[in-house]
């Protein structure tokens, strides 16, 4: 008999075809991205100008170096630092694919 690994496993339930097409190493990816992300990476207050050319009230954060004058982090003025989870990103993305399925199905044609 020959020895050889299938490449097609029984699917059992929704969430064996959920990780066959969202494998868990990505979930950990986007858990480290975003904990850098909010609570690690550098950035810098700058305004930006309006579509009119005049100064916004609105400030946007660009990444920058930590040496720049005036670098801080995007959750520096928080109380609280949260711990990004594997389950929440998991869920998050979950909720994201359920409300787009739901949104896109309860659509009449006359609203496109």
């Amino acid at each position: 008999m020959e020895n050889h690994i299938s490449v097609f496993q029984p699917i059992h339930s929704l969430l064996d075809i959920f990780f066959f097409i969202f494998p868990e190493p990505i979930f950990e990816q986007i858990r480290e991205w975003t904990d850098v992300y909010a609570y690690l990476q550098p950035v810098k207050a700058v305004k930006v100008n309006n579509r009119d050319g005049n100064v916004s009230r609105k400030i946007r954060l660009i990444p920058c170096s930590k040496i720049n004058v005036g670098a801080t982090t995007r959750t520096e003025n928080e109380n609280c630092k949260y711990k990004i989870t594997l389950g929440f990103i998991i869920a998050w993305t979950g909720v994201i694919i359920l409300h787009g399925a739901i949104s896109a199905s309860s659509k009449s044609i006359r609203q496109y």
